[in-house]
């Protein structure tokens, strides 16, 4: 299945439950189409509308932040060791790629699925109201007052 379809059309069923099982695993589309001989294009365009595959989009994602989380957290643990097989240097620079891999993984999420892992902006909204009717009366006893006096 070296070639890629060409044509945007269904995926058989066989195809698209195995696709829904990588996709969750945390396979990327692309790596999922050479499997199959499709573009990752034709499969999205074929199950984009499916809430199966934007469920295990969103599995696969999960499962890679917690990959990459993962590896993070295991070389940062084997920085101060002595009997690591990386010295200081080369567990600080394996940090820093980890670390930028894990926030690219992470801003991929928050695009790729907004509500689960995007930034929800907080607004703080605070309305200082004077209750209306104590204005009225001051500028009704004020009216009634100089009327008193002009008819005076």
């Amino acid at each position: 299945m070296g070639k890629y379809v060409t044509t945007r059309t269904k995926l058989p069923e066989v195809h698209k439950d195995l696709v829904l099982e990588k996709l969750s695993e945390g396979l990327y589309l692309k790596d999922i189409g050479k499997l199959i001989g499709c573009t990752p294009q034709n499969i999205s365009y074929a199950l984009s509308k499916d809430e199966e595959f934007k469920k295990a989009k969103e599995e696969g994602i999960a499962t890679r932040l917690d990959e990459a989380t993962q590896l993070l957290t295991n070389v940062v643990e084997s920085a101060g060791k002595e009997d690591s097989e990386h010295s200081i240097q080369d567990s600080l620079s394996l940090t820093r790629i980890y670390e930028a891999s894990l926030k690219r993984l992470e801003w991929r999420a928050s695009v790729e699925c907004p509500e689960r892992w995007g930034s929800q902006p907080k607004v703080a909204l605070q309305i200082n109201t004077v209750p209306t009717t104590s204005l009225l009366d001051d500028d009704i006893s004020k009216l009634v007052s100089s009327l008193e006096k002009d008819s005076k």
